[in-house]
C-alpha cells in the first residue's frame, strides 16, 4: 500500500535553527481518521530524548534522521541525513516506502529507493534528470526509514534552486521549544 501522492501547499513547516527547539516524528504511529495518536507514550519518550539531550547535555541519540542535503547522481538522487543514530534502516527490513523524485517539470512520480551506507540513493525509470526528491510528503504517509536507534526519519522535500541552493521542507512532525526544563509542546499534522 504506497500513500496518495499529492500537493501539499497547506503543510507546516519547520525551523530547526530556533535555539531550544526539537522536533519529535510521530507520522509512523499516528492514525488517518485522528489527529491524536493512541500511543502517546511514544509520542512522550520521543520528546523526553529531545529534553535530555537539549536541555540536559545528555549525549543520547533524540532524533530520527533528518534530511540534509541531496546530490543528483545521473539518473539518480542521493539523500544525505543527519542524525543517523549509528544508521539508516527500515522497520522490519521492509522495502523503503513512499519516496518520489521530479524532473525539472516538478511533476512527480513515485520511486524505487535503498539504504547505501548512512544514504538513501532514489531513482525512477520515468525521471531520467531529476532534480528534486520527497520522502512521506503526504496527507498520511506510509513511514519506514528509521534509524539504528529506532527513531524514524522525518518527511521531507527537496528541491534545487536555480540559483543552486538546496530548499529542504519538513512536515507532519512535532515542533515544540525547550525552556527552563520543562517542554513547551506545539503539535503540528
Amino acid at each position: 500500500m504506497q500513500s496518495v501522492l499529492v500537493h501539499n501547499d497547506w503543510a507546516q513547516l519547520l525551523k530547526l535553527s530556533t535555539p531550544n527547539t526539537g522536533m519529535a516524528v510521530s507520522s509512523d504511529i499516528g492514525e488517518a481518521d485522528k489527529i491524536h495518536p493512541k500511543n502517546k507514550q511514544e509520542v512522550g519518550r520521543r520528546l523526553a530524548l529531545n529534553a535530555l539531550n537539549l536541555v540536559y547535555d545528555q549525549d543520547v541519540v533524540y532524533s530520527g534522521p533528518i534530511f540534509k542535503s541531496m546530490q543528483v547522481e545521473g539518473d539518480k538522487i542521493r539523500l544525505i541525513f543527519d542524525h543517523v543514530g549509528g544508521g539508516l534502516t527500515t522497520k522490519e527490513g521492509d522495502k523503503l516506502t513512499d519516496y518520489s523524485i521530479a524532473g525539472s517539470n516538478k511533476i512527480f512520480h513515485w520511486a524505487d529507493a535503498k539504504i547505501d551506507g548512512e544514504t538513501v540513493v532514489v531513482h525512477s525509470d520515468k525521471i531520467p534528470n531529476p532534480v528534486s526528491a520527497r520522502y512521506a510528503w503526504a496527507i498520511n504517509p506510509i513511514c519506514n526509514l528509521y534509524n539504528k536507534a529506532g527513531l524514524p526519519a522525518s518527511c521531507a522535500y527537496s528541491f534545487a534552486h536555480p540559483r543552486k541552493k538546496m530548499i529542504i521542507l519538513h512536515m507532519n512532525c512535532n515542533l515544540f521549544k525547550l525552556k527552563l526544563g520543562y517542554i513547551e509542546c506545539i503539535f503540528r499534522g
